[in-house]
């Protein structure tokens, strides 16, 4: 390991040599430089010795890819309100139900959403998350929302909340989601009414459906509604997960 000491800093690798940032003596930010080592891509895209790297790979891979397509659908709740580690947390999370998948090989596995469905519901997006689980009705596409769900911002008048369903066709490997059904801006205390409405989808029977569910503050002043933009008490969650009826 040697350290930059002279000409213009750089990281990444050139020819040979991996130019770096890390911590020497007492420097925590010494840009340093040291022969380029580890595995090449080729050797462990081929190599038999990498097979379980590969497996694991394919794995991750297919996580990372559900767990992409899912928040990107439900931007219209995420949006603002989930923290920065949920793409990381949720992506790990259906790496988790995928090693629960008794059927399928290393490499081909899928999410298994029954074995460890607790583990779903009251998943959070977000840094708050609601307390309780909601009512679903996989036939009319209704919410019931009861009880208090989550803890009212100070400083705050008014409150909305959204939910989405997110189906997934488990033979397909396609993601099904409704539009956002809104309570639309109601006062803080008061009791919340979601809009229902048949929802139609593409979906198999047992095919497992998400209800997920988000909160977002406002403040009103004289007939204007502010966005409360505090992360700290905006709430996204995943509230209920059920199967579609026979």
């Amino acid at each position: 390991m040697a350290v930059q000491k002279y000409g213009t800093k750089k990281v990444g690798t050139l020819d040979e040599l991996t130019h770096y940032q890390g911590k020497v003596a007492n420097e925590k930010n010494a840009y340093l430089v040291r022969l380029k080592g580890g595995v090449s891509r080729d050797r462990i895209l081929k190599d038999a010795a990498f097979a379980r790297t590969r497996e694991n790979m394919s794995d991750f891979a297919t996580a990372g890819s559900l767990s992409r397509d899912i928040q990107r659908l439900l931007s219209p709740i995420l949006k603002g309100t989930k923290s920065a580690q949920a793409f990381g947390r949720f992506t790990g999370l259906l790496r988790l139900l995928m090693n629960a998948d008794a059927t399928n090989v290393r490499g081909q596995r899928v999410v298994d959403w029954v074995s460890l469905s607790n583990r779903i519901v009251g998943f959070n997006f977000s840094k708050e998350r609601f307390d309780s689980i909601v009512d679903y009705d996989a036939t009319s596409a209704a919410v019931a929302v009861t009880g208090d769900l989550f803890v009212e911002s100070p400083g705050t008048t008014h409150h909305e909340v959204q939910a989405q369903f997110v189906g997934i066709d488990t033979a397909n490997d396609i993601v099904f989601v409704s539009e956002a059904y809104e309570s639309g801006k109601v006062a803080n205390g008061s009791a919340i009414n979601l809009t229902s409405a048949t929802w139609t989808h593409g979906l198999q029977t047992g095919d497992p459906i998400l209800v997920v569910m988000g909160v977002k503050f406002f403040q009103e002043v004289n007939g204007t509604f502010y966005p409360f933009n505090n992360k700290s008490y905006r709430a996204a969650s995943v509230v209920n997960l059920a199967g579609v009826p026979v």
